[in-house]
């Protein structure tokens, strides 16, 4: 997982200085209420960049069957009934008895991963910055 993460990293830090986006140092201490949350400064740029790029790449890509969602509507019945029972027959088709979410963390090896083709199709996208989900609602970090 070092070898795929260290390059996207090093991607977006390359992509944030070449656009000549720098971030700012702040020194303010906020607390944890929306008050404090909303009155941290906002960088120069970020309201004259208008487009950006935000990652979101995890194991749920490893079945490719849903969305990020994918282990929530497995697991939920009620949620979405119907996408629930497609999960299911997904699993029990390819899947053996047992496999549980955090089996695919095994599985996530980014093997078509290209850093280079990743930057290219973000420049033309006219995108100024690039966010990568490093640690989504799953629990699953993309760091070791």
């Amino acid at each position: 997982m070092k070898k795929i993460i260290v390059p996207i990293l090093l991607l977006c830090c390359q992509w944030q200085f070449s656009c000549g986006i720098v971030g700012i140092e702040v020194s303010t201490k906020y607390s944890p209420d929306w008050t404090s949350l909303e009155s941290r400064p906002l960088p120069d740029w970020f309201d004259n960049v208008k487009i950006g790029v935000f990652i979101h790449w995890g194991v749920y890509s490893v079945p490719s069957v849903t969305s990020e969602w994918f282990w929530f509507d497995w697991k939920d019945p009620f949620h979405n009934k119907e996408l629930h029972e497609e999960i299911l027959s997904f699993m029990k088709t390819n899947y053996k008895p047992g496999f549980s979410y955090q089996d695919f963390a095994r599985e996530f090896t980014a093997e078509f991963f290209n850093a280079t083709e990743w930057a290219e199709i973000i420049g033309k996208s006219g995108a100024k910055y690039v966010v990568l989900t490093s640690k989504h609602h799953d629990g699953y970090a993309l760091w070791p």
